[in-house]
């Protein structure tokens, strides 16, 4: 019995400490390193009193010393020392940490099941720096609102973002030339004909850089960029801009008021369009669909039932009620609708998986003319023809002209007598094939496709089918007299036009503008796209010190590798791009085929 005394007096001088220690936290804020560190001296000073009859009772307190070190002090000292040889003591501090461990896994867990975050999200370096920083902060922290996360912290980082993208800018044009070079290697340089990008600096800047690395690669910018940009400077012509704020004021105001939009709903087979549904030319698809649906607006403005609502009696609701008794303002709004209507049409024809590169030289001159048609205002018909030719030619390709030469729909237009039409042709030709004697080859067999009446090229079905199969598919089919031209055309009229309908950057606005936030604005959303897209540019160019990369800290732990678990994973990710992906496709525009009928 008065052997195991000194075990029983340690374990109640341990059992009064933990209990202490708890009524304190209680109180307090309490940093558990320095409460584990005075557990560990009282014990260590228990024991040593105990034992001071023992004659290993110096030692024992000697080594008790060692182990009750300060975790500062401890971390210090070189892994390779011979203080950290051994096993360390159980303090305060390992005790309770399995359990308060565990009931903050808990909340962590239930955040994620709760509101249906994928998994993977545990990965992410900033979800770790979140929980990291909590922890140093300490249980006094007040996490913000969402008022102040979707206003004020927005707007802050997106500063940040902006500061921090400065010096990238800089180099950004060789940083992306470098990323193509690598692709184009992947592929193989003779397998690749052109880039489709955005036209913007940092990419122009880089298809310089490419086409002096590659000469026989053309430069392509992405057709459905231009025209979005064209409807969106159209948008801010003075005499556009008044009208559209006022639609999308009726617009709002009736889809937020329930008892107004169920009224709406009732004659009206078609729902209106909000501002910011569709990613592209979405001013005007709210114009478009209010447009269709102005006579059911206006008689429900005008309605006894609209007039017993309280919603009429408000500002808002007396301002629509004026405006839908003004016959003038209605007129324009159908102006502008048929004006753009061309420009949507060749819109919806570019942002689509279709090889339509061949069409998009004629569809650009048909679209100039036909605005000129729609409005009688010469003045207006000045600027807006100035805008769309200003974006047509700082989009424009010498690849566009040649599939327009190529393209069997024209195959006895004017292109061959167009000054520019034919540059471009014999530009992207002598890129493409460097050899004189196969050059004049291809141009002896051009004359016979242009200007022969005979032959496979001339044929009955050859004519019917100019107007109905894809122009590579035709020259597959019908250009057998002509075998270096057609593997020219075929090659020429397979290029894309567009890059939006595989560009990454919607699969974020998908998750930013999904159901459960439908009610941000198009900045907002634009600046959540902005700081999300280069936040993840940014962790992947951060530097880290290669001497400190492999070390690991005392309390970094190896989970053992599953490959199973992130190959399941990895699929899940993909397959939840590729559905984002899809869904911004089909819900292009519209949902229903409004312009398909109309135009």
């Amino acid at each position: 019995m008065a052997e195991r005394q000194p075990l029983i007096d340690k374990c109640r001088v341990l059992e009064a400490t933990q209990k202490e220690a708890r009524e304190r936290s209680s109180k307090y804020v309490v940093n558990q390193t320095v409460m584990s560190e005075a557990a560990s001296v009282r014990v260590s000073t228990s024991h040593s009193n105990t034992l001071q009859d023992s004659p290993c009772a110096s030692q024992s307190a000697h080594h008790t010393r060692e182990e009750s070190t300060p975790h500062h002090f401890r971390t210090s000292i070189p892994s390779t020392s011979s203080f950290h040889v051994g096993k360390k003591q159980s303090t305060l501090e390992s005790s309770w940490k399995p359990i308060l461990k565990e009931e903050v896994d808990r909340a962590v867990a239930r955040y994620f099941y709760h509101d249906h975050i994928p998994f993977r999200e545990a990965r992410s370096p900033y979800f770790k720096d979140m929980v990291k920083k909590f922890g140093q902060y300490g249980e006094a922290y007040v996490a913000p609102s969402s008022e102040t996360l979707r206003t004020t912290l927005l707007e802050k980082e997106k500063r940040v973002v902006e500061a921090a993208c400065i010096a990238i800018k800089r180099k950004s044009a060789s940083v992306l030339a470098s990323e193509w070079a690598t692709s184009i290697e992947i592929v193989g340089p003779s397998n690749v004909v052109c880039i489709v990008t955005d036209g913007e600096a940092a990419n122009r800047e880089a298809s310089h850089i490419i086409e002096d690395m590659y000469p026989h690669i053309t430069m392509s910018f992405c057709m459905a960029h231009c025209l979005n940009n064209l409807l969106k400077d159209i948008g801010c012509l003075s005499w556009i801009s008044p009208t559209i704020e006022k639609a999308n004021q009726m617009v709002a105001f009736i889809l937020n008021h329930q008892k107004v939009r169920a009224e709406f709903s009732k004659p009206s087979k078609l729902a209106l369009l909000k501002y910011s549904e569709t990613r592209f030319a979405y001013n005007f698809n709210m114009l478009h669909r209010l447009s269709v649906c102005s006579g059911v607006a206006r008689e429900l403005l005008l309605s006894d039932e609209f007039g017993g609502m309280l919603e009429s009696r408000t500002q808002i609701g007396r301002e629509l009620i004026q405006l839908a008794e003004n016959g003038a303002w209605w007129e324009e709004l159908h102006t502008i609708d048929k004006m753009v209507k061309p420009i949507i049409h060749l819109l919806r024809l570019v942002d689509s998986m279709n090889m339509c590169i061949g069409k998009i030289y004629e569809a650009m001159d048909s679209m100039i003319e036909s605005l000129k048609e729609n409005i009688s205002d010469i003045e207006r018909v000045e600027e807006i023809s100035e805008i769309c030719i200003s974006r047509w030619n700082s989009y424009y390709s010498p690849l566009h002209a040649t599939a327009y030469v190529l393209d069997p729909e024209f195959q006895s237009g004017k292109q061959y007598t167009d000054k520019e039409v034919m540059g471009g042709w014999m530009k992207v030709l002598e890129r493409l094939v460097p050899s004189d004697i196969e050059r004049r080859a291809i141009r002896e067999e051009l004359a016979m496709y242009r200007n022969g009446k005979k032959g496979l090229l001339h044929s009955l079905d050859a004519q019917e089918d100019r107007f109905r199969v894809c122009g590579a598919l035709w020259w597959k089919d019908y250009g057998a007299s002509t075998p270096k031209l057609q593997a020219l055309a075929i090659r020429i009229l397979s290029q894309a036009c567009s890059s939006s309908c595989l560009e990454q950057l919607w699969s974020v606005y998908a998750h930013v503008g999904s159901k459960k936030r439908n009610r941000l604005g198009v900045q907002k959303a634009s600046d959540l796209v902005y700081v999300s897209c280069n936040l993840k540019m940014l962790s992947k160019v951060d530097k880290v010190d290669p001497f400190t990369e492999w070390e690991l800290k005392e309390d970094d732990v190896i989970p053992p590798t599953n490959i199973e678990e992130e190959e399941e994973e990895n699929i899940e990710e993909a397959h939840d791009d590729e559905e984002h992906v899809t869904n911004d496709i089909d819900n292009l525009f519209y949902h229903d085929d409004v312009y398909d009928e109309t135009i």
